[in-house]
């Protein structure tokens, strides 16, 4: 996890460095109206609903706090297989009774490195935890056994349940990202869309059901019928409404 946060943050350096020249070799660019004001607002997205604050700091900079939070639940069923390493036979069930849980803390740059405001490149942060709680149970289930597979150990209920939370990924979590729409400092009332994506890094998995030295492998080898890589990758898009103030 460190390493994974040293390596962001030497990537968010490299290219804040890299769009800050860019920015300096541009001579020609038309100069924004300076404003000393800042930009409140609400946004909502993949991330959440939340508020936003927007100052900028040049012409060429704004800098955003934003809060933002969410908690969905689903009752969908989704089917997981394993092989158990006692039996050698396929583990077979299904996991549902969802609920998803976000909030999260967050500073960015806002860079427009173009002679048009309509387009700017951000990079900054998240700090929050995240997390997927979810209610799993084995098929045809015998009171008493035990699945095992890669050093760990399944204990269900005696009904064949157990319960997972899933953390996703690490407490800091790098953003990169295009904004389109009005640079928000310039304009009394704007709107603005953001895309990009969130690298929440390796989720890992807590369960009181579960035991064994290895427990992260239940993220890895069990098949289930979503894109795991979701989880790493979160895709941003949100939309975005602000007054100057």
């Amino acid at each position: 996890m460190k390493s994974t946060i040293i390596h962001s943050s030497v990537l968010f350096s490299y290219l804040l460095i890299v769009t800050a020249n860019l920015c300096a070799q541009n001579k020609d660019a038309v100069e924004s109206e300076s404003n000393t004001g800042w930009v409140i607002g609400l946004n909502g997205g993949t991330y959440g609903l939340g508020i936003f604050g927007v100052k900028s700091i040049s012409s060429y900079f704004d800098v955003r706090f934003v809060l933002e939070g969410i908690s969905l639940a689903s009752n969908k069923t989704y089917s997981f297989q394993s092989d158990n390493n006692i039996t050698g036979m396929p583990v077979t069930g299904s996991f549902s009774s969802s609920t998803l849980n976000m909030f999260n803390v967050g500073a960015q740059l806002d860079i427009f490195p173009f002679r048009t405001e309509w387009i700017c490149l951000t990079e900054g942060f998240f700090i929050g935890n995240n997390t997927i709680s979810s209610l799993w149970r084995v098929d045809d289930y015998t009171i008493g056994q035990e699945i095992v597979f890669e050093g760990i150990t399944v204990h269900p209920n005696p009904d064949g349940s157990f319960k997972t939370k899933i953390v996703l990924g690490q407490v800091i979590k790098p953003y990169f990202g295009l904004g389109i729409g009005q640079r928000l400092t310039q304009h009394k009332i704007g709107i603005r869309m953001d895309i990009g994506f969130v690298y929440q890094g390796r989720f890992n998995v807590k369960s009181d059901n579960i035991s064994g030295t290895n427990l992260n492998v239940i993220a890895d080898d069990v098949d289930v019928n979503f894109n795991k890589e979701l989880l790493r990758w979160w895709p941003m898009l949100n939309f975005s409404i602000g007054c100057r103030f």
